[in-house]
């Protein structure tokens, strides 16, 4: 399984801090267990060495070289003597540091022997003819000390880190919280007004910086854009004026033969098919000249019927429309259903038997889901589709899901394809009147 590293730069930069404060608290715990195990040693040798320094002073040979402790000098030690066949003559016997000390009484002298938690020096014993005095100082304790400060040094820095992560999260939340609002702002002015600018003034900080690229970048978008609205006003314009001629000579030529013969219904198949274009013309030109208001209001049926009636149907294919009521969305009737069309007509063109339209509010967008029982789109890129000449097994031009996606943005909303089996296609757009408090609704 593959490790999912953090992709956003506030993730990357607590990260990083993370791991660089944890090296260096790591750092930080190694050298303070060098020190404390150091100090602890240090502190055990210099105990062990008071202690056979007042046994020395303790010791009392008689005349005969017997030899009597007084371990009261020795406090928490323990005190051996071995004569010099290495018979203990002081001291407890038959324990394991018993025979450690008989072991540490043949070493050399005056040297600190560690051994199963204790400390232990040899002396020879004064006045006598070779014997040894064995102080033995339990270090377990000394020892505990040691690991539970290293232990707490070691909480205290994975506390440390902790807040250092998440003082570094926070701050970088609100540094770039400002960048992430722009971002939005910049998509969002990009798509659907072209006028507004950040304009923050001079650049003093990065923040300000940022603003004029981005100012800049959608000043050249607003251009190109509306250099495309021009191109796009000039072709409808030069394309009505002929549609109006085959639409009028459609109509003279159909008063002069019959209307229920087969040249009639050719000649009234043209003019229905010049009335839709001119709609998409008329379509373009409203959406060049800005003339898509926002402030218009149109019923969501009327939409859904208009693009029904622009799409016609298919033989053995049934269109069913539920939950449209009442509902008013924020575009005028003829943008909306230019939005829609392309989207129904592609679900009429691949349904088997039924296409299904319904209606759904979510927030303040009118959400109009269109669904068909065909076998789906074939790609996994749900955008794909969008892309001008895309075709579904070389059906339709592969222009009306980006004229419909276009139209619909224009118009604040949008067209996604949500699903590719069975295919799922949702057309965005504003909803008309004050905020509601319950939106999140299908429309009965």
């Amino acid at each position: 399984m593959r490790t999912r590293w953090p992709t956003g730069l506030r993730a990357r930069i607590v990260l990083s801090t993370a791991v660089v404060a944890l090296a260096g608290i790591g750092l930080l715990v190694g050298a303070v267990w060098l020190v404390l195990d150091r100090a602890v040693a240090a502190n055990a040798q210099s105990a062990l060495q008071d202690r056979v320094d007042a046994v020395l002073d303790d010791l009392t040979v008689d005349d005969r070289g017997t030899v009597a402790v007084d371990t009261s000098g020795a406090r928490d030690a323990t005190v051996w003597v071995f004569a010099p066949d290495g018979t203990a003559v002081v001291g407890p016997t038959g324990g394991a540091i018993d025979q450690v000390a008989h072991e540490v009484s043949a070493g050399p002298a005056g040297v600190d022997v560690e051994r199963d938690d204790w400390l232990l020096q040899a002396r020879p014993v004064p006045g006598t003819t070779g014997d040894v005095v064995v102080v033995g100082l339990p270090i377990g304790g000394y020892e505990s000390t040691k690991h539970l400060a290293a232990l707490v040094t070691g909480l205290v820095g994975l506390v440390v880190v902790a807040a250092i992560a998440a003082l570094v999260a926070w701050t970088t939340r609100r540094a770039l919280a400002p960048v992430a609002g722009m971002a939005r702002d910049a998509a969002d002015w990009s798509a659907a007004d072209l006028d507004r600018r950040f304009a923050l003034g001079p650049v003093h900080d990065e923040i300000s910086e940022l603003g004029a690229v981005l100012d800049g970048l959608l000043e050249r978008a607003a251009q190109a854009i509306r250099s495309e609205q021009r191109l796009t006003a000039e072709l409808a314009h030069e394309i009505r004026t002929p549609l109006t001629v085959i639409r009028a000579e459609a109509e003279l030529v159909a008063m002069d033969v019959p209307a229920d013969g087969e040249p009639g219904l050719r000649l009234r198949t043209i003019v229905a098919a010049t009335d839709s274009l001119t709609g998409v013309v008329e379509t373009l030109l409203a959406i060049s000249r800005g003339e898509h208001a926002r402030d218009a209001v149109s019923d969501v049926r009327a939409v859904v019927s208009s693009a029904v009636a622009t799409v016609g149907g298919r033989p053995g294919v049934l269109v069913r429309v539920h939950g449209v009521d009442g509902v008013q969305v924020g575009a005028p009737r003829a943008v909306a259903a230019q939005a829609l069309a392309p989207v129904l007509a592609n679900a009429v063109r691949h349904a088997t038997s039924r296409v299904d339209i319904r209606t759904e509010l979510v927030g303040r967008q009118v959400r109009v889901v269109v669904e068909d029982d065909g076998t789906g789109v074939e790609t996994a890129d749900l955008e794909v589709v969008f892309e001008p000449g895309w075709q579904a097994a070389g059906s339709g031009s592969g222009l009306g899901l980006p004229l419909a996606r276009r139209v619909a943005r224009l118009a604040g909303g949008d067209v996604t394809l949500e699903q590719v089996r069975p295919p799922r296609f949702v057309v965005s757009l504003p909803l008309a009147g004050p905020p509601a408090d319950d939106l999140d609704r299908p429309v009965p």
